[in-house]
């Protein structure tokens, strides 16, 4: 099969960050072949922080190659605070400020604390010394003069900060922040009292050109430019169709529409799309009309993977007590019910789309991982990095059938394909997305022994080999519903499986939970998709390897099934989170690092690289257990859209009509994935 071009879509702060470290995992097979890249003759490539100098700059004429990657996002835009810890910060911070004061005043016998207790006359006699002193050095120690001038100091260079250049006034606070010194919003005027601040710009925001290595094109990336704030609202891009009619008219969507449609043109045989969108956001519903206008001119048929990413809100928010505090706490959770309904209704509506929503704020309990190794779930480059992995690997076969070689090299499928395998019918239109990093390669419990070849180096040396058999039966598809299987089996006292272990290990959902046994028409599996990165070399002694992976996937009962097995593993650039990679190190056992530190020097050593790499593994599946992921979505978004929508009417560019129409199509879709079973054992007939 020849090679077909793939063109990657991020829009949003969050998904742009996710699609640099997408670039980072390609390995050297994707920078010499036109899938994923592109060749670029310029004068300059836009470049990330970490870039090496060869690829900042490229002679008048010179070919390179950069990915094919769009990214479309907003540094200005105000991000939500955690007012937890805010809060927990500025107490910190007084009593610091307290502490510092106190040990610069001078020395006063007067201010000593007494021995014995005070009387009410002799406690108001020392808060009156106390403040009359304190006055007094304030007052020699920082003259109003001097503290005038070193405001208006500090203001001038923040002035000069923000001119030095354009991407660190984007995408960083200030200089001294980058050094490790407060940055510029810490610092406290003295006779001011700070305030807890819900809504901020350029704070907390991390920049995704901090975590690429690779060029791009000068095409590659747009940026929107702030918003004006009407009176009342916030100037943020929170809701789903807010701010889109300036954002629409204006320059910067045009410019990102024309970079895409010259991507497009430059691609010979194009296969399809993939798009990250911050689809809790104004950027879920520009990416609506990206896809809508480029399915119009590229054809209905163009196969289109969505990642919808849904951030999580802080925990203030959802928290009566202290959201009662909070400036917009129920506009802000309201919207996030109606952004959701939005995306889920109009992102899938396209017959050629496979949207697959991937909600990070339920990672904790997906991941069921102790307090002292989930340290890497709150950190967002880290969490970036891990969709970053999977997503690659769930599409690695649209680009390599696991060929290192030139004269082998080619896609296993095309994307066309992927699509109709993960969404067989048009009214499937909710994907959801599992990964294992790192894929667990664990070895049998008692050691084949093996005899080595005259081919293979001679002798009657014996060594242990893992059957990739036995590393299969060990990662379940399915492990959420072959544990609710294994206590249906109890209750029933009949015979179960083992249970595969949790803590991380082997697949995780990263979309929603899978509580119902596939055996049940609750939890049927329609459809799906599975990629092993890194487990191709092991030893296929128990079965084949095309057999093992049709026995792998009979308990999901399914004829549509998507299989790949790859011996090149995912590549660790120079800016995976340490987080993340001290996670994965200390996740996998003895056996598992011994196994796969060999599988892992073989492929990097075929691919012409001795950097690190990880073995990761992706399943994506249309199955009826999304129905308890969008049956409470539609029960939240019913009470707002019949109480509450006439307030949002303006800032979403909707009618009363319009909301309505959007709740009948959410409740269809759940409709589509309700399959449980109603029907009563005790009644013959079988009533519903």
């Amino acid at each position: 099969m020849e090679e077909r071009e793939l063109v990657t879509l991020a829009l949003g702060n969050y998904a742009t960050l996710v699609a640099a470290q997408w670039c980072n995992g390609s390995s050297a097979y994707d920078v010499h072949h036109h899938t994923l890249y592109r060749e670029y003759r310029g004068d300059a490539l836009l470049c990330g922080h970490v870039a090496d100098d060869a690829t900042v700059t490229a002679g008048r004429g010179q070919v390179r190659r950069v990915p094919r990657v769009l990214l479309l996002d907003a540094p200005h835009a105000a991000t939500l605070q955690d007012v937890g810890r805010l809060r927990a910060e500025m107490a910190e911070a007084e009593q610091q400020r307290a502490a510092d004061e106190e040990a610069e005043a001078p020395p006063s016998q007067l201010l000593k604390a007494p021995a014995a207790a005070l009387t009410r006359e002799e406690e108001d006699l020392h808060k009156l010394l106390h403040f009359a002193q304190k006055k007094w050095s304030d007052r020699f120690a920082h003259p109003p003069e001097e503290e005038d001038e070193e405001a208006q100091a500090d203001e001038e260079g923040d002035d000069e900060e923000d001119e030095e250049g354009e991407q660190d006034f984007w995408y960083t606070t200030t200089k001294k922040a980058e050094d490790g010194a407060p940055a510029a919003g810490a610092k406290r005027k003295k006779g001011k009292h700070a305030t807890p601040a819900l809504f901020r710009e350029k704070d907390a925001l991390v920049p995704w050109w901090r975590y690429i290595t690779t060029g791009l094109h000068p095409d590659s990336l747009v940026t929107l430019r702030p918003l004006p704030a009407a009176e009342g609202e916030v100037p943020a891009y929170h809701s789903y169709s807010g701010g889109s009619g300036a954002v629409a008219g204006g320059d910067d969507l045009c410019l990102y529409e024309d970079a895409l449609r010259r991507q497009l043109e430059d691609a010979d045989r194009l296969q399809g799309l993939q798009c990250y969108v911050d689809a809790d956001s104004m950027f879920g519903g520009l990416a609506q009309r990206v896809l809508e206008n480029t399915l119009d001119e590229a054809g209905s048929k163009t196969s289109v993977a969505v990642w919808s990413l849904f951030a999580p809100l802080p925990a203030a928010f959802w928290d009566t007590a202290a959201a009662a505090h909070i400036n917009f706490a129920d506009r802000r959770r309201e919207e996030t019910v109606l952004n959701r309904m939005l995306a889920t209704v109009q992102l899938s509506a396209p017959s050629s789309v496979v949207y697959t929503p991937i909600e990070i704020k339920d990672w904790p309990a997906f991941f069921r991982l102790p307090p002292a190794h989930a340290d890497w779930l709150e950190h967002d480059p880290s969490t970036a990095q891990y969709i970053a992995a999977v997503t690659d690997t769930a599409l690695y076969g649209v680009r390599d059938r696991s060929c290192v070689s030139a004269a082998a090299a080619g896609p296993a499928y095309y994307l066309p394909q992927w699509c109709h395998t993960v969404r067989p019918s048009p009214s499937l239109r909710v994907a959801a997305l599992m990964g294992a990093l790192p894929l667990p390669l664990q070895a049998p419990p008692a050691p084949v022994p093996h005899k080595r070849t005259r081919a293979e180096g001679g002798g009657a040396e014996e060594r242990s080999r893992v059957d990739l058999w036995d590393v299969l039966t060990a990662l379940p598809l399915l492990p959420d519903a072959q544990r609710a299987a294994a206590a249906a089996a109890r209750r029933d006292h009949r015979p179960c499986a083992p249970v595969a272990p949790g803590g991380g290990q082997g697949y995780v959902s990263l979309s929603h939970a899978m509580r119902h046994p596939v055996d049940s028409e609750a939890g049927r599996v329609l459809g799906h998709a599975v990629s092993l990165r890194g487990a191709g070399d092991l030893a296929a002694e128990t079965y084949g390897a095309h057999e093992a992976l049709l026995r792998y996937a009979l308990p999901l009962r399914t004829n549509l099934y998507l299989p790949l097995l790859t011996a090149t593993p995912y590549p660790v650039s120079q800016t995976f989170p340490a987080e993340l990679l001290a996670w994965a190190a200390a996740d996998a056992t003895a056996a598992e690092r011994e196994a796969g530190a060999r599988t892992q020097a073989r492929a990097a050593e075929r691919a012409g690289s001795g950097d690190a790499t990880l073995n990761v593994a992706a399943h994506v599946l249309s199955t009826y257990n999304s129905y308890d992921m969008l049956a409470p979505l539609a029960a939240a978004a019913k009470p707002l859209v019949r109480r509450s929508t006439h307030r949002y009417n303006a800032t979403y560019h909707m009618e009363t009509e319009e909301w309505q129409e959007k709740l009948e199509q959410l409740q269809e879709i759940v409709d589509d994935y309700r399959h449980e079973d109603y029907v009563v054992e005790d009644n013959e007939e079988g009533d519903w």
